[in-house]
């Protein structure tokens, strides 16, 4: 997958830690998704990450359904929307849901 220079020389230059693993996340989602793997931190916020949703836990499953977003269409092209996306381990094992809502 690729991952823009500037992106790469900010992560080796992050302290380790949380700061690091959120610069290198932040990486491997811009390079998911089509066209996106040099967009700047500000712009992907302002796209995907700053929007309003709701979380639904349950035994098995982890739906996450994000209002409509500007670019909805490349999260679908990048295969980050969907049924069943991922068994999230790290919390307990629920499969991971991330859907869409639609407006009436």
């Amino acid at each position: 997958m690729f991952v823009a220079a500037d992106r790469r020389e900010a992560i080796e230059l992050a302290p380790p830690g949380q700061a690091r693993l959120a610069l290198w996340l932040e990486a491997r989602f811009a390079a998911s998704l089509p066209g996106f793997s040099t967009s700047t931190r500000g712009f992907l916020a302002a796209q995907f990450w700053h929007q309003s949703g709701c979380l639904q836990l349950s035994d098995e499953h982890a739906i996450l359904e994000l209002n409509p977003l500007p670019l909805s269409v490349v999260l679908q092209l990048g295969g980050c929307i969907g049924p069943e996306l991922c068994r999230l381990d790290w919390l307990q094992g629920q499969k991971l849901s991330i859907r869409i809502k639609e407006v009436p």
